[in-house]
């Protein structure tokens, strides 16, 4: 395996610092570890770490919390830190090594050196400061939850009692304050204390799953209920909390409690809470069944780079679809694909409307074998060739992109699922930074296609509107599902 495809996580957890971050990069390597070779570094890590870690990938315990990681880095590697301990220094320390760095924040206290920032909470990317050209992966579609939060949850599960839970640490023992609350007031009512982190992941996703309410810290603790189908009501008490917690306040998938380090609601306040609270009506920011393909998908994109022009010849698979590059056609596709392309309503959108003559069409194709600037893809589904894709005046990992689709096929939305796979294709398999493109003004079926997938798009110049779309704008927008 290369180098390049070695991710080496970083994250610690203690009764005082919480669990929290080493759950989540847990969560990140479990949804990667079966295209990557991943290793977690803990410091001093507790039987119980070692014992849930080692289930998914190898894992080294560090001597001391820093140096001692770097050691290990020979510039090859993409790492990925998750704490709030990790200094702008100690970052800058990685990135100088030539190591891809992923870091993991949720509270954008300080200066990152970070390729990539994952939030999955509500945070936007002006409240970052960063000194690279970063890319954040912000929202609930970049949910860092474990493989058993991630599974559906059967609509006739029987939900029976009240769950709570304020993580592994607890320092202000709020567990069993409400505990104590709720065991009194609704005394016929099944109660459950989740303390420590005494519970696998599995036995936390049972939990959840057979729970009506669940009165949670403002933290992935909530997602991973919201995804069972729990209903939620939270609080926060300490500040990287905070911003979450008005997140899921503001988008209706809590009840809130408020600063319950201050002050948790009285008896009467707390009943009442649990009684309004309900099942999200808006699930758009509730974490989604694609997001380990999307994780995916942006690790293939850090990791891609160093392929050559025989890498561009190739023939790839990418969401149901088969990209066959053109020196790999027989004759008769080929000459299905001169039919589609001097059909007069593809060949009227072009800039050359000119009909291709047969011998030129042959004698290009024949060309692209030794050529390293413009590669071609005829696509195929189910049904047959559905359409094609160019790149053309590739240099410097930018390249000109070109789509036409099979005329008997348009209408049924294979404009926007050619487009989006090619994406994947550019990006994340060959390594490009940007693609552009002309576009007739007055196709509008194409620049509605072009906007909605992505690209941005200028002025008309000449009967043409320039689009592009780079690398960072791709991944930071990138849909769920599609």
């Amino acid at each position: 395996m290369s180098r390049r495809n070695r991710i080496y996580f970083r994250a610690d957890a203690s009764a005082v610092i919480g669990y929290g971050h080493f759950f989540r990069t847990i969560a990140l390597a479990s949804m990667l570890r079966d295209e990557f070779e991943c290793h977690l570094f803990l410091h001093d890590p507790t039987p119980l770490q070692l014992k849930e870690a080692e289930k998914v990938c190898a894992v080294t315990a560090l001597k001391d919390r820093f140096d001692d990681f770097l050691t290990y880095l020979d510039g090859t590697e993409t790492v990925v830190l998750d704490n709030y301990f990790f200094t702008p220094q100690y970052q800058l320390s990685i990135s100088q090594k030539g190591c891809t760095l992923v870091c993991i924040d949720d509270i954008h206290d300080r200066l990152f050196y970070a390729d990539v920032i994952i939030n999955h909470g509500f945070a936007s990317k002006t409240q970052y400061s960063t000194a690279s050209d970063t890319i954040f992966c912000l929202g609930a579609k970049w949910a860092l939850l474990r493989p058993e939060f991630l599974q559906p949850v059967p609509d006739t599960a029987k939900r029976d009692g009240i769950t709570i839970c304020f993580g592994g640490g607890d320092p202000l023992g709020l567990t069993d304050r409400f505990y104590n609350i709720v065991r009194e007031e609704l005394p016929q009512t099944t109660v459950r204390a989740i303390k420590g982190a005494s519970l696998n992941a599995s036995q936390m996703a049972e939990i959840f799953r057979s729970s009506e309410i669940c009165i949670l810290s403002a933290s992935s603790v909530c997602y991973e209920a919201l995804s069972c189908g729990a209903r939620v009501a939270a609080g926060w008490y300490v500040d990287n909390q905070k911003d979450f917690y008005e997140g899921l306040v503001s988008h209706g998938l809590v009840t809130p409690l408020g600063y319950i380090a201050e002050r948790i609601p009285d008896r009467i306040s707390l009943i009442n809470a649990l009684k309004r609270t309900s099942t999200p009506a808006d699930r758009s920011f509730m974490p989604v069944k694609e997001t380990p393909e999307l994780f995916r998908t942006l690790f293939r994109t850090l990791t891609a780079g160093g392929v050559t022009a025989e890498d561009f010849r190739k023939d790839y698979t990418i969401d149901g679809l088969r990209f066959v590059n053109y020196i790999h056609l027989d004759e008769s596709r080929k000459m299905e694909i001169l039919e589609y392309r001097n059909h007069p309503e593809v060949r009227r959108w072009m800039c050359s409307t000119d009909v291709i003559p047969l011998r030129n069409h042959l004698d290009y194709i024949e060309s692209l074998k030794t050529r390293d600037d413009a590669f071609y893809w005829a696509v195929f589904n189910e049904d047959g060739m559905c359409g094609g894709i160019s790149l053309t005046a590739l240099k410097d990992n930018t390249a000109d992109e070109g789509i036409f689709l099979n005329p008997a096929m348009t209408g049924r939305g294979l404009g926007t699922r050619i487009t989006r796979a090619s994406f994947k294709l550019y990006f994340s398999l060959l390594g490009l930074n940007r693609i552009y493109s002309l576009v007739h003004k007055d196709n509008t079926a194409a620049l509605n296609m072009d906007r909605k997938t992505g690209y941005s798009t200028g002025p008309a110049e000449n009967g043409f509107v320039t689009i592009e779309l780079t690398r960072r704008d791709w991944i930071e927008n990138i849909p769920c599902g599609k």
